[in-house]
């Protein structure tokens, strides 16, 4: 690559890093600059009024070439006004020898038209090791502590930093930050997104963004040496490694992995699964960060910038083109959705619209997703849950094609966690799956029939959303999908000794002894181990009214440890004791509560006969009482 070439493509990438902060600035007007602007400053300035002062950082820190940068120069002044600092000049001037961050970048969907309520900001933070001791790492990392304690109090969008070494970046090695995967190594998947998806807030442009020919393949590795011998006498490049491909093991892990968080909220992983799957089918062909790089650089289509998200979905809408057309519209949603934010406020509102071929009253629909009734979130929840299995079955073959015993095992235990998700089994309470977390309140009515309690959403809905003969299923439904609510739930008059005190009562218990549902907070090894029932909570004579020496209604709540809940029911206590004795295995670690109803007139006085009766059954397990 001669010196022009490289002048035009720096060039080219610093306007569209400009263009790309500017949409950021945009869909969050105040959160784009304190991140763009003022998150730079703050971590080149060492001052005690200010937010990240760490005392002994005697050597100084700074952002490689924020001196230099317009932008920040030009807001400094109001800066210092933010935090009350009547200082003249700069305090951009740290001592000499200061210890320099490389570079300072956005990835994931911030600055897209993908980012909306839910998204967050993921920053890496990029060091060379060698320059930092053991004294002077822990004073970055207190730093980037204290100013992540300011950004959580003064903006809204969760802000999560990453410190990351430039050599290991470089040979795709990240350590903690894929902890939380599944296993499988996907170094390369990682360092696939941050190319297409980043936006550089200050330090140095990762080299690779830079090394395109128009018409022709450059050499990288002599690119990088001709670099770092001055040939293009600049010094404002850093090379965090070349990006060829990513192998089908790389890919297939990174498939289970977002798999895996897919099970907490679907919508959210939808687009990143859909990506991973055409990657899976297509492993030989140019990666997506490639073909946007060149897209941007090849200035001679006279085109403007075009966002990542969009370009990417743009990719897989055409890979999927001859899918059945309701995958195709369910796609079209989802992508609507997720970008509707962004098209609300007018970025890239014509291009996505190009995109996605919906009709007005489609349109009209989905911009009414936060006034949808509960069971239309359920139904698209669900929609979005079997797109996801459906493509999980579709790159599962490709699993066999690896030779990796990490995937193997992976794939065991993602099919497990997606059993405790989908599987039926008798007793069991059924999950719903909401395509984002829900943000309001819904209410919700008890109705008693001839044969069974049903359970209404809102005031005027026509039918049940759920039936079932036992009371205490239906309140354990509503907690463990966390949507009960205790000012919100209503009962209709009916026959029996029930009342709306009692289903809170009971309600609270549940909640206090099992939560809600959330499969993202168990250990994944969990699930490679036989069976056990953590908690176990017995109900007695809910919904009789009975002394204690007439217990006839046992029902029961356990938990195990793979995040399922199960309601059971026994109008005998000998039906009681046998399913205790075939679920004694299963039984010897569990920690046994139990609940009676406080309205019934022998609560008080023999409260401890009924605990001492519920022991007795348990007297060959011996369980801790709660």
């Amino acid at each position: 690559m001669d010196y022009e070439e490289f002048i035009k493509n720096k060039k080219t990438f610093l306007a569209y890093n400009y263009f790309r902060k500017k949409i950021f600035q945009t869909l969050s007007p105040k959160e784009g600059e304190v991140v763009t602007y003022l998150l730079p400053w703050l971590l080149s300035v060492n001052h005690p009024g200010v937010p990240g002062y760490v005392q002994e950082l005697k050597k100084g820190l700074i952002v490689h070439g924020i001196q230099n940068e317009r932008e920040i120069s030009m807001r400094e002044k109001e800066f210092k006004r933010i935090f009350d600092l009547k200082i003249p000049g700069s305090l951009l001037n740290p001592p000499l020898h200061s210890l320099v961050i490389q570079g300072l970048y956005t990835i994931g969907s911030v600055g897209t038209i993908n980012q909306n309520a839910l998204s967050d900001c993921d920053i890496w933070i990029c060091i060379n090791s060698e320059d930092f001791d053991r004294r002077s790492r822990e004073c970055l990392s207190r730093k980037v502590n204290l100013i992540k304690d300011w950004l959580d109090e003064n903006i809204r969008i969760p802000v999560y930093f990453f410190i990351c070494d430039v050599k290991d970046i470089a040979k795709a090695r990240f350590g903690i930050m894929d902890e939380e995967s599944s296993g499988s190594a996907q170094g390369k998947v990682l360092l696939e997104e941050f190319y297409r998806t980043m936006i550089l807030l200050g330090g140095k442009i990762p080299l690779w963004w830079i090394a395109y020919g128009r018409g022709k393949k450059v050499d990288y590795e002599r690119f990088i040496r001709d670099y770092g011998r001055g040939k293009y006498d600049d010094y404002d490049g850093i090379d965090l490694g070349n990006l060829e491909a990513v192998d089908r093991e790389e890919f297939f892990g990174a498939a289970l992995w977002q798999f895996n968080k897919a099970l907490t909220h679907p919508l959210k992983s939808v687009i990143k699964m859909l990506i991973l799957a055409m990657f899976l089918k297509n492993p030989e062909g140019a990666l997506l960060s490639r073909q946007f790089r060149d897209r941007i650089l090849d200035d001679e289509k006279e085109q403007a910038f075009v966002d990542p998200a969009l370009f990417t979905m743009g990719k897989i809408l055409e890979h999927y083109r001859d899918e059945d057309i309701g995958t195709k519209r369910f796609i079209y949603h989802c992508f609507y959705l997720i970008t509707r934010e962004a098209s609300q406020k007018g970025v890239m509102s014509k291009e996505i619209g190009k995109l996605l071929p919906l009709s007005q009253e489609e349109k009209a629909f989905l911009d009414n997703f936060a006034q949808w009734p509960i069971e239309r979130h359920i139904s698209f929840g669900e929609e979005a849950f079997k797109l996801l299995g459906r493509i999980f079955r579709q790159i599962k073959p490709e699993g066999k094609e690896v030779s990796s015993r990490l995937t193997e095992r992976d794939m065991m235990g993602v099919g497990r966690k997606l059993a405790v998700c989908l599987e039926k089994k008798p007793g069991k309470v059924s999950v719903i799956h909401k395509p984002v977390p829900f943000n309001r309140i819904f209410d919700f009515k008890f109705i008693r029939d001839k044969r069974s309690w049903q359970l209404y959403a809102g005031a005027n809905g026509e039918k049940p959303i759920l039936s079932h003969a036992n009371i205490i299923y239906l309140i354990a439904w509503l907690v463990w999908n966390d949507l009960y609510a205790e000012l919100a739930v209503r009962m209709a008059p009916n026959p029996t000794s029930m009342t709306i005190q009692e289903i809170k009562n009971l309600a609270r218990k549940i909640k206090d002894v099992f939560g809600s549902f959330n499969i993202g907070a168990i250990a994944f090894e969990s699930f490679f181990e036989r069976e056990r029932i953590v908690d176990l909570l017995v109900v007695l004579n809910f919904e009789n009214q009975v002394s204690p020496s007439e217990i006839e209604d046992f029902s029961v709540l356990y938990k195990n440890q793979w995040g399922e809940l199960f309601c059971q029911h026994f109008r005998d206590i000998h039906a009681f004791k046998s399913f205790l004795d075939e679920r004694m295995s299963l039984l010897d670690q569990a920690r046994l509560h139990f609940y009676i109803r406080r309205s019934v007139s022998y609560y008080e006085k023999n409260i401890e006969r009924t605990k001492l009766l519920i022991a007795n059954l348990f007297t060959h397990l011996k369980p801790p009482l709660v």
